[in-house]
């Protein structure tokens, strides 16, 4: 059962997404762009030089930490709308507020939205809307989530090294962020803000990139990024010994 605790779960996300990392570098796979979705975010920025493996996994606990005592304190959770436009949206977002908190943690396509606040207002949208309950143990990127706001900025500014080895794209702004003492700022209000995804999208759109890498569970995230890039942007997965093989031959092919 501690594997359902998000402490955990984002933990042992973090440390594979490290180990293959290690793998592709040990390999000599050289990148130039990072871009992480929401726990996603430390990876890229270990990738992009600011953390030691060391403190993007302590970061990686007290991220999850924090964001486990707050749910438990301030109980809710997340849906997915489909097929919903902006101004339908919002509208929803209004009525459910009669309820309870509720606001965008993220925009992921036109009309692919997700929803977080407190429970009465997340069944008020199950009720009234074409809307799927994801499997969450907390209201994350919403003002639920208030109280980790201060103590992971002080974390992640404790555990600060080193300067850009890469670009990183920022879930909070959705551009390239190269203020190294911004960082605390945008990843703890990134645990109550919505996620900048299209506009995230739009920014590594125009950077055209040939060849992206998913360090981890990447189904997803692949699915989330493929609609906004060229369809001749090859994807490589890494989430299983067998892929992650695959990806170093391919990449290797191609140098």
């Amino acid at each position: 059962r501690r594997f359902e605790q998000t402490s955990v779960i984002q933990l042992a996300l973090t440390a594979l997404g490290l180990g293959i990392l290690r793998e592709l570098r040990r390999e000599g796979v050289v990148y130039t762009h990072t871009i992480g979705h929401s726990l996603g975010e430390l990876g890229a920025l270990h990738a992009a030089g600011l953390f030691e493996e060391e403190g993007l996994l302590q970061l990686a606990h007290t991220r999850g930490r924090l964001m486990e005592e707050e749910a438990l304190r301030h109980v809710g959770g997340m849906v997915v709308l489909r097929d919903m436009d902006p101004e339908q949206c919002q509208s929803l977002c209004t009525c459910a507020r009669e309820y309870g908190v509720v606001g965008v943690a993220a925009q992921h396509g036109p009309s692919l939205w997700t929803l977080s606040g407190e429970e009465a207002a997340i069944t008020f949208i199950l009720r009234h809307a074409h809307a799927t309950k994801l499997r969450t143990s907390g209201a994350w990127h919403s003002v639920l989530m208030d109280g980790a706001v201060v103590p992971f900025a002080e974390a992640v500014r404790g555990r600060l090294c080193g300067g850009w080895k890469a670009s990183w794209i920022a879930n909070h702004t959705g551009c390239i962020e190269d203020d190294v003492d911004a960082v605390p700022q945008f990843l703890s209000t990134q645990l109550v803000h919505r996620i900048e995804w299209l506009t995230s999208m739009k920014t590594l759109s125009a950077l055209a990139p040939t060849d992206i890498v998913c360090c981890g569970p990447g189904k997803t995230l692949k699915g989330l990024i493929r609609p906004f890039v060229r369809k001749d942007v090859v994807f490589h997965m890494t989430e299983h010994p067998s892929l992650l093989r695959q990806t170093l031959r391919e990449l290797s092919a191609d140098e």
